[in-house]
């Protein structure tokens, strides 16, 4: 069997500051991992710590790297065939992250990073992924045709909404999968950039913001440094003062 091109998917992405944290001189909350393995396998991994949480932003970024670290090295032996492994496989790294921030700030210190985390695989048969909080997932499909598979959860509401370090939440996760081969782009937003890209009365997504980011991730020399400027820009910070990260992948070979 030939070996998959490891080329297969573009990646762009970035995490930027809020003017008011920009404001408040706080860190930015949110982070992101982005890792394509050898046999092509595309993991990424998205949190937005608390902003309540006294040390949110070590919290978001120990889950992004300890979840994405985990899933590599488990992917390295074996890939899962169904999409129920491949949900198993993503409830398993949150559980090993959740692990990694007790480890970081344990007993009573556990809130002090507190952080969603949104995590997504895409296998040679399976597109899955998995949520605690806020933040979105999309694809865009083989047709053109846009599809939110997050669950729209709280993020109308301020500090209202289910983290990692939560007792609970296993309760609040949400899972969703779909054949990769129907999948020709990925986008995954921490809420920050949720009142751009999605229409929250029905859970849908922002067409002409994604055709854009899209149109954007495809061309070979779009870089990280113009996702943050335009992630940066006043037109988008008018409308939110919130850390913004935004993650693209897609297809180069069905293009």
């Amino acid at each position: 069997m030939a070996k998959p091109d490891v080329s297969i998917w573009r990646c762009v992405s970035a995490s930027v500051m809020g003017t008011s944290h920009v404001t408040q001189k706080l860190p930015c909350q949110d982070a992101h991992a982005v890792l394509i393995l050898d046999s092509g396998v595309l993991i990424v991994a998205v949190a937005d710590g608390a902003g309540s949480a006294k040390r949110s932003q070590e919290g978001s970024r120990c889950a992004v790297d300890t979840s994405t670290e985990y899933l590599a090295k488990r992917l390295q032996d074996a890939k899962p065939q169904t999409a129920d492994d491949c949900e198993a496989l993503l409830e398993d790294a949150l559980s090993n992250a959740r692990k990694a921030l007790q480890s970081l700030a344990p007993g009573e210190q556990f809130g002090d990073v507190a952080t969603t985390l949104l995590l997504t695989i895409i296998t040679d048969h399976w597109l899955s992924t998995i949520q605690v909080g806020d933040g979105a997932v999309v694809c865009r499909l083989v047709s053109g045709a846009l599809r939110v598979l997050s669950q729209l959860g709280q993020s109308e509401y301020i500090n209202e909404t289910t983290f990692l370090t939560s007792s609970d939440y296993l309760k609040h996760l949400h899972r969703a999968s779909l054949p990769s081969n129907e999948v020709s782009g990925l986008a995954m937003l921490s809420d920050g950039i949720g009142l751009l890209a999605l229409r929250y009365s029905d859970n849908t997504a922002h067409e002409p913001f994604f055709l854009t980011m899209f149109d954007f991730a495809e061309k070979p020399d779009s870089t990280r440094t113009e996702l943050e400027e335009f992630l940066q820009s006043a037109r988008v910070c008018e409308r939110t003062d919130d850390d913004k990260t935004l993650v693209l992948a897609v297809r180069n070979d069905i293009h």
